[in-house]
């Protein structure tokens, strides 16, 4: 038996590349009572989360307000400190609502100054665009972006389908896998697909299919991507009951390996830098006592492997999930929304 964290079934990707088995039902709760600190409440919907790289001031935590149209800033030691970072970035009429497209839906650092958001306009139209921070007082415009990626809108063009986008990662560079960003997006059906965007030189490339659309290896509701030490892409395909872990072959696309989870309605995916844990979170819209952030280790025979997830917090409608240099988890979650339209909060988990 293998008693390791997912990162090793990675490794033995040539070795044994099976569906598992389904295990036991009940998904077990940590042991351990984390600490949770909320350290930004009041927002209108957040979508995504992640934490400024390369130095800055300790834990910068960067959200995309999807429901206020904007990217705010929260330092993680000084808590309800809120900034705006860019703003007046298109709004749908429906952002209040989890599962619509419009509005902006993902961000992610390229490094400490670059930052890339994308969404979809009020027309349906995607756009994923690059931004320079050098002083976030006062918040950059939606529209002083340094770089955007450009989508062809001609019903036969390859992007003409994306509605919308659930997550952004990076491939791990070495001598066979380019440098590229990772995009995970969504058709009007919900179905996703992966794409790739070159980055050379500070410059970000034209988008293409990271798989052949005539694959269907990741064709499923994606609920997140992340990118671990071992350089595949891992993707969580939600799949009723039981969101399914797929390990993508950053080069071709191909799906490798994966691994059953037994979680419903998995919305992100995060590695820890410092360990190589994998964490999800999930909001389930049939059971709120599932929903929260777990952990995801490995327990099986090489030639079955499966994964166990473990219940590390509760947390009420989270939408995602990134970790800190300081192994520090970040979450967003809508909370009680029944209450007040502003009841989106950010949450800061250690100890767990």
């Amino acid at each position: 038996m293998i008693h390791s964290r997912i990162r090793i079934a990675c490794r033995v990707l040539g070795i044994a590349f099976a569906c598992c088995a389904p295990f036991a039902s009940q998904v077990p709760a940590s042991a351990a009572e984390p600490t949770v600190v909320t350290i930004a409440r009041g927002l209108r919907h957040p979508q995504d989360i992640c934490v400024r790289p390369e130095g800055g001031q300790p834990s910068e935590v960067f959200i995309a307000d999807r429901g206020a149209g904007k990217i705010i800033r929260v330092i993680a030691n000084r808590p309800d400190t809120i900034d705006d970072v860019i703003v007046d970035i298109p709004v749908s009429k429906a952002a209040n609502d989890q599962e619509s497209s419009g509005g902006v839906q993902a961000l992610y650092f390229l490094d400490h100054l670059r930052l890339l958001i994308g969404g979809t306009d009020q027309d349906n139209r995607p756009f994923v665009r690059s931004y320079e921070l050098q002083d976030v007082a006062g918040g950059l415009q939606f529209d002083d972006q340094k770089q955007q990626v450009s989508f062809p809108e001609e019903p036969g063009s390859a992007t003409h389908g994306i509605r919308g986008f659930r997550h952004f990662a990076r491939t791990r560079v070495n001598d066979r896998v380019t440098d590229a960003l990772l995009l995970a997006t969504a058709d009007e059906g919900g179905m996703g697909a992966l794409w790739k965007v070159p980055l050379k030189a500070g410059t970000l490339g034209d988008i293409t299919p990271l798989q052949s659309p005539k694959r269907s290896d990741t064709r499923a509701t994606i609920g997140g991507i992340a990118v671990g030490n071992s350089g595949y892409i891992t993707v969580a395909a939600d799949d009723s009951e039981n969101a399914v872990l797929k390990f993508v072959n950053p080069i071709d696309g191909t799906s490798e390996f994966e691994a059953g989870t037994r979680l419903s309605h998995v919305v992100g995916l995060c590695y820890a830098p410092t360990t190589g844990d994998l964490f999800a979170a999930c909001s389930n819209p049939k059971d709120s006592k599932a929903d929260g952030v777990y952990r995801l280790d490995d327990v099986g025979e090489k030639s079955k492997p499966r994964c166990r997830a473990t219940k590390i917090a509760s947390v009420a409608q989270p939408t995602a999930v990134a970790c800190g240099p300081d192994g520090a988890l970040y979450v967003t979650a809508l909370g009680d929304a029944s209450k007040s339209e502003d009841s989106g909060v950010v949450l800061r988990l250690t100890d767990f």
